[in-house]
C-alpha cells in the first residue's frame, strides 16, 4: 500500500519576451516550452523552487528537455509541480485548441494528472500514464478547462500531479515540447474492428488508439523511432549481430483475422539494395507464429502477407506484429533504414484512386478512354523533360506490365499505348522519373 506523502515540487515558469532562445512563446490561444535552454532559471527560461520537505531528494536538469527526478520520496500520492506563466495569459475559450501535447517518458511508469490554473482556481485533472517509451501525448481539456472556478480565456499555468508512483519512490520523469492550446491531433492513426487492424501513423508513435512500439534489440548497436504523419520510420545502427535485432508493434485491444490471414502492409528501405524480414504475428498469450517474409526495396509498395499456412498462435485474438532482421548476417555492424506507411492486419490495403503528384515533375494525368479493352491514352503535363518510365500495376502495386520506357519532353504530353489480351481487372499508373521518384496515380480499367 502506497502511503500518503506531503509532498509539493513547484516548477514556476519565468517567461519574458527573450524570444532569441526559442524556449518559450507565447500567441493569444497557445503557450509553447521547447524547453532548448540550458539553465534553470532566467532568460525566459524555467525557474525551478524545490519545497520537498518530506523523506528523499529531487533534482532537476534541462538539456533540450527537462528532467525531473526523485530519489527514495516514499510514494508520491499529492505530488505535484507546476509552470505559472509570470504575465501572459492563454485563451481557451473557443473549439479549435483544446489540447495540451507534450512528449513525456517515465521511468517507471507513473500515472500523471494535468489541471489548469487561473488566479487561485484549479481545474479538474486529466490523466495519463507515462512509461519508458511513452513519446508523444495528445490529451483533450475540453471537459475540464472550465472546471473548480477557472475562466478558460485567462490560463494561467499548468499543474502536474502524480497519481501514483513506484513504491521505493525512484522515479525520472523527463518532458519535452509541451504545447498548451493545440488543436486536436490527426485522426484517425489506428482504427479496430472486431476483425482488422489499420494503422496509417496519422499522429504519434505512441498513444492514440492504444498501440506501443517497443525494441526488444538485445545485439549491439540500437534501434530508433521517428514519426511524421503517414511515414513510420525504424532506425537500424550498426546493428550486430542482426538475428537479434527485432522489433514490434502491441495492440491496445485483440484482433479475430480467423476467416482473413492476411497482414497488408506498404513500406520500403530507401537507398540500394535490399532487405528480407520476418514477419511473425503474437497472440494475447505472447505466442509467436511461424514466420513469413517480407522483402522491402527503396519503393514504397504495397505486399500482402499470407499467414493461412502459418502455426502457433490464436488467430482469434492477435495482440501484435513482430518484425524480425533475418538477411543482414554477414553485413555487420548494419545500418539502414525502413520505412512503414501503413499496415492492415486481417485485409488488405487498397491503393488511393488518384494521388496528386509531385508538382516539381508531373501534374494532371489523365487515362481516356476508361474503362477501355486495352487500348487507351495518357494525357498529362510533364514539368520536366528528362528519362520517365512508366509502368501498369496491379492493386496490391506489383508491377503487371511496362508501358513505356525513354525520354519525354516537358509540357504536356499524350503517350497512347495498345496491349493486345491484357485481363479484365482494375490496374493503376506507376510514373518513374530518372531520379526515382514514384508516383502512383489514375486508375485503368479494362474490361
Amino acid at each position: 500500500m502506497m502511503g500518503k506523502i506531503n509532498l509539493k515540487l513547484f516548477l514556476i515558469g519565468m517567461f519574458s519576451f527573450c524570444i532569441s532562445y526559442g524556449q518559450v512563446t507565447f500567441t493569444t490561444t497557445s503557450y509553447t516550452n521547447n524547453f532548448t535552454g540550458t539553465d534553470l532559471t532566467g532568460g525566459g527560461k524555467v525557474n525551478f523552487n524545490d519545497v520537498f520537505v518530506s523523506q528523499g531528494s529531487l533534482s532537476y536538469s534541462q538539456n533540450g528537455s527537462l528532467t525531473v527526478t526523485a530519489t527514495g520520496v516514499n510514494g508520491c500520492y499529492a505530488t505535484s509541480f507546476k509552470n505559472i506563466f509570470t504575465s501572459d495569459k492563454v485563451n481557451l475559450s473557443g473549439a479549435s485548441n483544446n489540447y495540451i501535447t507534450l512528449s513525456a517518458q517515465c521511468t517507471p511508469s507513473a500515472t500523471i494528472a494535468i489541471k489548469l490554473t487561473q488566479g487561485t482556481n484549479t481545474s479538474d485533472g486529466t490523466t495519463f500514464t507515462a512509461g519508458p517509451t511513452t513519446g508523444n501525448v495528445a490529451l483533450d481539456l475540453s471537459s475540464v478547462k472550465t472546471s473548480g472556478g477557472v475562466d478558460p480565456a485567462l490560463i494561467d499555468g499548468i499543474i502536474f500531479e502524480f497519481q501514483d508512483c513506484p513504491s521505493d519512490g525512484n522515479y525520472t520523469l523527463v518532458i519535452d515540447d509541451l504545447v498548451l492550446g493545440a488543436p486536436a491531433p490527426p485522426s484517425p492513426q489506428v482504427t479496430f474492428t472486431a476483425t482488422t487492424y489499420n494503422n496509417k501513423f496519422g499522429g504519434n508513435i505512441v498513444g492514440m488508439g492504444g498501440q506501443s512500439w517497443a525494441d526488444v534489440f538485445v545485439g549491439t548497436g540500437s534501434l530508433g523511432y521517428s514519426q511524421t504523419p503517414g511515414a513510420f520510420t525504424i532506425h537500424a545502427n550498426a546493428i550486430n549481430p542482426c538475428y537479434q535485432a527485432y522489433f514490434k508493434n502491441t495492440f491496445a485491444n485483440n484482433v479475430d483475422i480467423s476467416s482473413n490471414k492476411t497482414l497488408s502492409i506498404k513500406a520500403s528501405k530507401p537507398g540500394s539494395g535490399t532487405i528480407t524480414l520476418e514477419v511473425k504475428l503474437i497472440d494475447d498469450a505472447n505466442a509467436e507464429s511461424s514466420a513469413v517474409p517480407l522483402t522491402l526495396g527503396s519503393t514504397p509498395v504495397i505486399r500482402n502477407l499470407d499467414f493461412s499456412s502459418a502455426t502457433g498462435v490464436d488467430f482469434t485474438k492477435i495482440k501484435g506484429i513482430k518484425f524480425g532482421f533475418i538477411t543482414c548476417a554477414g553485413l555487420e555492424p548494419y545500418t539502414a533504414e525502413i520505412i512503414i506507411n501503413e499496415i492492415f492486419l486481417g485485409g488488405t490495403i487498397t491503393p488511393p484512386t488518384n494521388v496528386v503528384m509531385p508538382a516539381d515533375y508531373v501534374e494532371n494525368s489523365t487515362v481516356y478512354p476508361n474503362p477501355n479493352a486495352g487500348m487507351f491514352t495518357i494525357g498529362a503535363d510533364f514539368r520536366e523533360a528528362g528519362e520517365y518510365t512508366i509502368d501498369l500495376v496491379n492493386m496490391t502495386g506489383e508491377t503487371y506490365y511496362e508501358l513505356y520506357k525513354g525520354f519525354i519532353s516537358s509540357g504536356y504530353q499524350t503517350i497512347n499505348f495498345e496491349k493486345q489480351g491484357l485481363p479484365k481487372g482494375v490496374y493503376l499508373l506507376k510514373i518513374k522519373s530518372s531520379d526515382n521518384e514514384t508516383v502512383i496515380s489514375n486508375k485503368v480499367v479494362v474490361y
